[in-house]
């Protein structure tokens, strides 16, 4: 499942206009976890898919081509198509919570 994201700090790793990848904080460099994004840099995010770092060190070139083809479909969907995505349930938005 997709997320619409609201983030309030930047990313740490921006790769491309359209994919990031984002540490979380607090877990030390070894044991960290990762969460990639399809981002426009302004106000859209969207959780891709994360992983934590002891797990496995990274995704394969192949995931990586297919996160890059599902950022670009989710950053060019309209506002009224994304709406209509949380509504039906196949996109869940998260708000941050301070």
């Amino acid at each position: 499942m997709t997320a619409r994201m609201t983030l309030d700090f930047p990313c740490a790793s921006i790769q491309s206009t359209e994919l990031a990848v984002l540490p979380c904080l607090g877990k030390g460099k070894l044991g960290s976890t990762r969460a990639l994004l399809a981002t426009n840099r302004d106000n859209r995010w969207f959780f891709l898919f994360g992983f934590e770092k002891n797990e496995r060190d990274n995704i394969t070139e192949s995931e990586l081509d297919t996160l890059k083809k599902l950022a670009k479909d989710l950053l060019g969907l309209t506002a009224g198509q994304i709406a209509a995505a949380v509504k039906e349930g196949s996109l869940v938005e998260v708000e941050h919570e301070a």
